[in-house]
């Protein structure tokens, strides 16, 4: 099963125009929505954590595929509460 995620974040809208009017269809190139949500989650946690005061840590690394993996965890969690809220409003 394929995981959801969210569709293309920042799609590119395509026109073109026959003679009866003007047909829209979107593109679904480039970032989905997950991994921007991931994105903007992980600016965060590294914001807020010892992560960004410990650059030249031995442990930065791990520290970095944790934040990274939390991050996605987050991302995921706020597409779930965004297909519920979605269902809920019908």
């Amino acid at each position: 099963m394929q995981k959801n995620d969210g569709g293309p974040a920042f799609p590119r809208l395509s026109v073109t125009r026959y003679t009866g009017g003007d047909i829209f269809s979107v593109e679904g190139t480039g970032m989905s929505i997950r991994d921007w949500f991931a994105g903007e989650a992980m600016k965060g946690f590294i914001a807020n954590s010892e992560i960004s005061r410990n650059w030249n840590s031995d442990a930065l690394e791990r520290a970095m595929e944790t934040t990274a993996e939390a991050a996605y965890k987050q991302a995921d969690a706020m597409l779930k509460a965004r297909e519920a809220i979605d269902h809920a409003n019908g």
